[in-house]
């Protein structure tokens, strides 16, 4: 029988069956209302753990539920994720032939209006980093009755911070292989004056020959608007670079970095990369310098 696996807000998991569908219940550790989905979204979605965001958004799905064809050319095949303000769902190009990510703006009235400026934000960024082998590539957005969605390249490997998590990046070769593939996607954002400032295991796609790829440019900032304020105030003359890394763009980045190396790397290289204790203020006190010179921990 088809089951569907959920976390709770709460931390709590919870099997809900079959027999469940179209219910409403509640968490039994913290009375959390759950909003259980109908019946035909249990078997795309069996065997992954759901959290309490993906649930809502299976139990209202609008349009897009599995097996549907949405404008006559994009048959929904699952739910790939859902925050907040937003689901990703896999869809099938009908015409193209290939499976896409449709990323879908979900939001309130109230908060409407400013969410889909900063949607359009994030499309605008995503378009004009092109094409580059370790950056999902972000083909179009569309407007369907209303709502904004921003077509994706489909990666079929999960997550990197999957991978960390069923051991696939213990072997060094592995895990050095993946981080400089990041550095190459991180560089041609860089070189794109575009700072990603969410930079963790979750927002990297993996493909199943284990290519990377930086994806969730939702908080994305181009380094010209951190640099506008320093640039228009007199006497102030610094080096490019080093300003971006001072900045708060940057200062978001390093902070992100650094604690996904403080708590993955033990798992992902079998030692801790920084072993004297916080790694974000270890980042902070070795500051980049010159290329071809590195900073031990």
């Amino acid at each position: 029988m088809s089951e569907l696996l959920i976390r709770c807000a709460c931390g709590n998991r919870i099997r809900l069956r079959l027999d469940h569908a179209g219910k409403s219940g509640r968490c039994p550790r913290c009375g959390a209302g759950l909003a259980v989905p109908a019946a035909e979204m249990f078997d795309p979605h069996a065997g992954r753990e759901l959290s309490a965001a993906e649930l809502a958004v299976l139990a209202d799905p609008g349009p897009w539920r599995p097996g549907t064809v949405v404008d006559g050319r994009y048959e929904v095949r699952r739910l790939l994720g859902a925050g907040t303000f937003g689901a990703v769902w896999q869809a099938r190009h009908k015409e193209w032939g290939i499976d896409l990510a449709v990323k879908e703006l979900r939001t309130d009235k109230k908060a409407g209006e400013q969410r889909r400026r900063v949607f359009l934000r994030e499309c605008q960024a995503w378009i004009d980093l092109g094409l580059h082998p370790h950056v999902i590539t972000a083909w179009y957005v569309r407007e369907l009755d209303g709502t904004p969605y921003l077509f994706l390249e489909y990666c079929d490997g999960g997550s990197l911070a999957e991978w960390i998590d069923q051991g696939k990046t213990r072997e060094l070769a592995t895990a050095l292989d993946i981080g400089i593939q990041l550095c190459w996607g991180l560089a041609h954002c860089h070189s794109k004056g575009i700072v990603h400032r969410d930079f963790k295991p979750l927002n990297v796609l993996m493909t199943q020959d284990g290519t990377a790829k930086l994806t969730d440019f939702g908080t994305v900032k181009y380094a010209a608007q951190e640099l506008a304020a320093e640039v228009a105030q007199p006497g102030v003359v610094e080096d490019l670079r080093r300003t971006i890394w001072r900045s708060a763009a940057g200062d978001a980045a390093v902070h992100a970095a650094g604690a996904v190396g403080e708590r993955r790397s033990r798992r992902c290289a079998g030692r801790l990369l920084c072993p004297r204790g916080n790694a974000p203020r270890t980042v902070h006190r070795h500051p980049p310098r010159q290329a071809g010179r590195t900073n031990a921990c």
